[in-house]
C-alpha cells in the first residue's frame, strides 16, 4: 500500500472515531464551536504524526488532498447523525 492509501484510510477511520469523540465532547462541554475547533486542531496534529510514521516529507496541501477533507467530510457527518439522535 502506497503513502496516498495509507493517508487517507487513517484520516478516513479517524474522522469516523473523531465525529463520535466530538459527540460526547459537545454533550459534556455544551459548545459545537469548541467541538469544531477541536477536529481542526486534531486534523493538523494528525498531520504531523501522519508525516513522521509515513517519513513523508509533504506539505498540509498533501495531507489535505489524500485524506484530510474526508476526515472533515466524516467528522461531520458522524458528528450530526450522533446529534440528532
Amino acid at each position: 500500500m502506497n503513502n496516498e492509501s495509507k493517508s487517507f484510510w487513517s484520516f478516513t477511520v479517524l474522522g469516523v472515531i473523531f465525529g463520535y469523540l466530538s459527540f460526547l465532547l459537545n454533550n459534556a462541554l455544551q459548545s459545537s464551536i469548541i467541538t469544531f475547533i477541536l477536529a481542526i486542531v486534531f486534523l493538523f496534529i494528525f498531520a504531523n504524526i501522519l508525516k513522521r510514521v509515513l517519513k513523508v516529507n509533504e506539505k498540509m496541501k498533501w495531507f489535505m488532498t489524500n485524506g484530510g477533507w474526508v476526515y472533515l467530510f466524516l467528522w461531520f457527518v458522524i458528528w450530526v447523525i450522533f446529534y440528532n439522535l
